[in-house]
């Protein structure tokens, strides 16, 4: 998908900046923003697609972020988590597919399909706003 524009963000300064350096090494169609994806400073439904990969379990208010990227999904919400508890001292949280499920729930998003990969829960969920 060599014209597809991506958005990604970070929360943390210095990231952000290697992101933003990756645009500046030449993926133009890259835009890079520090943001905490807890407040997204996105409107309602700007992306197509929305992934968060190995967000969740790092940030104190996971159903907030959650609820934030439905927010500014049209489509389909990807994310990724570990699927049981190891030795990252980042991490915050842990989820099995129920509290997934129930995540979404609450946020009216009852189409989530959940796969497993080694050591992870990967989850697609078609948005309907």
């Amino acid at each position: 998908f060599p014209d597809l524009a991506v958005t990604a963000i970070d929360a943390r300064a210095d990231r952000a900046r290697d992101l933003g350096a990756v645009r500046l090494g030449g993926i133009e169609r890259l835009t890079a923003c520090r943001m905490d994806v807890a407040e997204l400073g996105f409107a309602d439904r700007a992306f197509d697609v929305t992934c968060l990969l190995e967000v969740l379990e790092h940030i104190p208010s996971a159903q907030q972020a959650l609820a934030q990227a439905v927010r500014v999904t049209r489509r389909f919400l990807v994310l990724s988590v570990p699927s049981k508890p190891d030795d990252n001292p980042e991490h915050r949280h842990y989820f099995d597919e129920h509290t997934l499920r129930q995540m979404f729930q609450t946020l009216d998003v009852n189409r989530v399909t959940f796969h497993y990969v080694p050591g992870h829960i990967i989850g697609l969920a078609r948005v309907e706003n």
